[in-house]
């Protein structure tokens, strides 16, 4: 439809060649930056990575994020804003997945010094019959 609202000295350049990669370049920077999160959460999970951090690197991590939508994206903003947008509500997920996965791991810490290292099997959980065995 658009193509007939072009004047007639102008010829359109639609080619396969062309669009197709354009096409597969973008499918793989949205998929290789919205790997991210689970980037960031290993790292977290390993202790590389903590929540603290990550919202004290916020403003930075936001500027560098939106150099990456531009570098990646074609020269649109529109383009640019739904790479950068998500990324950036994505980080902050992060943030929130970090900051649970700390205090889980601060939980399990307490418990462990609590009942002690045999006590527990290869899952994280508590044997019932020492449970039983205290009361």
């Amino acid at each position: 439809m658009l193509l007939s609202m072009a004047p007639s000295n102008m010829l359109p350049w639609l080619t396969v060649n062309g669009y197709v990669p354009f096409v597969l370049f973008m499918l793989v920077a949205f998929g290789i930056v919205f790997e991210f999160p689970l980037v960031a959460y290993a790292l977290a999970r390993v202790g590389l990575l903590s929540a603290e951090r990550m919202r004290r690197a916020r403003p930075y991590a936001v500027v560098i994020m939106f150099l990456v939508a531009a570098m990646m994206t074609p020269p649109d903003v529109f383009t640019q804003i739904s790479m950068a947008i998500p990324l950036v509500v994505f980080y902050e997920l992060t943030i929130w997945a970090v900051r649970i996965s700390e205090r889980r791991r601060a939980k399990a810490l307490a418990t462990l010094d609590q009942y002690g290292d045999e006590d527990w099997d290869n899952e994280g959980d508590i044997y019932e019959n020492e449970i039983d065995d205290e009361e």
